[in-house]
């Protein structure tokens, strides 16, 4: 997700932290592998290729995060948008390009972004785009939905998240 993470805990035994860190390591990279745009392999990017075409079902945990962030999208009156992956491309973000798209390249790529131009089922799961060339971005929710699941293995074996040093991200697992 183009950022590293640091798990602390306290309380338990240290096997109990070990394990729990592990398994906290293990959940933020299941949801990597499910909502990443750096990865060609993600489910997230899979679904960008193919939802143009039809309907594509996506996993719970990936249609519940799209669902999240069309309603995020919705509630701040469109200031969220998860279909900003075509203008962020347009812009060379990722390349750290320097000279900004042209008004052509600008034109063609507004009418790609909105949360109109995406249909989810939330039962079934399905994920259409009304246009090919829409393209979702999870940046913005997945990472926090990553820590979610990490506390989860955490709270799950009786263990808190510790005080100390909440601010820092690093690719580690401290164990107190």
């Amino acid at each position: 997700m183009g950022t590293s993470i640091r798990v602390e805990a306290s309380g338990g035994t240290p096997e109990v932290r070990q394990l729990a860190a592990e398994e906290a390591f293990g959940a933020v990279a299941e949801v990597d592998r499910l909502m990443s745009d750096y990865r060609p392999d993600s489910e997230l990017m899979q679904l960008n290729a193919r939802a143009q075409v039809g309907p594509v079902a996506a996993s719970a945990p990936l249609a519940a995060v799209i669902g999240a962030g069309l309603r995020v999208g919705a509630d701040s009156g469109g200031a969220f948008d998860i279909t900003v992956a075509p203008l962020v491309a347009a812009w060379g973000v990722r390349q750290r390009r320097t000279t900004p798209p042209s008004p052509t390249q600008l034109a063609q790529v507004r009418p790609l972004v909105g949360t109109a131009n995406v249909q989810l089922d939330q039962q079934s799961h399905l994920v259409r785009f009304a246009r090919p060339g829409v393209a979702l971005t999870l940046a913005g929710l997945a990472k926090g939905f990553a820590a979610e699941v990490a506390a989860g293995s955490l709270s799950r074996r009786g263990l808190s998240r510790s005080e100390e040093h909440t601010s820092e991200l690093q690719s580690q697992s401290t164990i107190s």
